[in-house]
């Protein structure tokens, strides 16, 4: 009797060989359900659903494991995972939609991009949502009151989750409690920051935006923000 490994079709004449063996293929199974498992298959069905024409053959794990593009988007999922990018299936959608090719989905500067359209378009609710999640994350790391974030953490920290997109101007400039750090930033964060969400610019946002602005400041300050 021999044992046969189902994605090399090799055989073996012991099954506890058969066990232990471990191919490319099979590690990629075994690795389907890990978090850059499942986000690479994910980019995977999402790019033939959004580039090309449209297949009528479903795309399986099976299917994807068998790829020759697997290596590419096992690497690209890793990458995003690594970077904790924000919003990953939106990053997902804006490499695809913007016809990058897979081999540069890696770049840091197309993430950057990403990071700015992002910052730049999303609703004032989802702003709010993602920004007081990755607050309330931070200070559960730090042992610190979440809606005292503003007032205690460290300005290089601050400066550079706001340049990496985690806190969105629609927070940075409407809670109260930011004055605080913003007072205490050298004029190196402060140029930083106005580089990234230039205070103009937003102002003017906020103000052809008054009812979300409004929204936004009343959740901030119902929060003690």
């Amino acid at each position: 009797m021999t044992f046969s490994c189902e994605f090399c079709r090799r055989d073996f004449a012991r099954e506890k060989t058969w066990y232990s063996h471990s191919c490319e293929k099979k590690r990629r199974w075994m690795n389907r359900d890990s978090p850059s498992g499942r986000l690479a298959f994910h980019a995977w069905c999402r790019f033939h659903e959004l580039s090309g024409p449209r297949s009528s053959k479903k795309q399986t794990q099976e299917l994807f494991i068998q790829s020759s593009f697997y290596g590419a988007f096992a690497k690209f999922s890793r990458h995003v995972v690594d970077i904790e990018a924000i919003n990953p299936t939106g990053f997902v959608d804006y490499v695809i939609k913007n016809n990058i090719p897979v081999d540069k989905w890696t770049q840091e500067v197309l993430y950057v991009t990403y990071v700015r359209d992002l910052t730049a378009t999303e609703s004032s609710d989802k702003a709010l949502s993602r920004t007081i999640e990755w607050i309330n994350e931070w200070s559960q790391k730090n042992n610190q009151v979440w809606y005292d974030f503003f007032r205690v953490v460290n300005t290089n920290i601050c400066t550079m989750a706001i340049c990496n997109g985690r806190i969105s101007p629609w927070v940075l400039y409407n809670a109260n409690s930011a004055m605080t750090y913003l007072e205490a930033c050298t004029p190196e964060q402060l140029a930083m920051i106005q580089a990234w969400a230039p205070s103009h610019i937003w102002k003017l946002k906020f103000t052809n935006n008054k009812k979300d602005t409004a929204f936004v400041r009343e959740m901030l300050d119902q929060a003690r923000m």
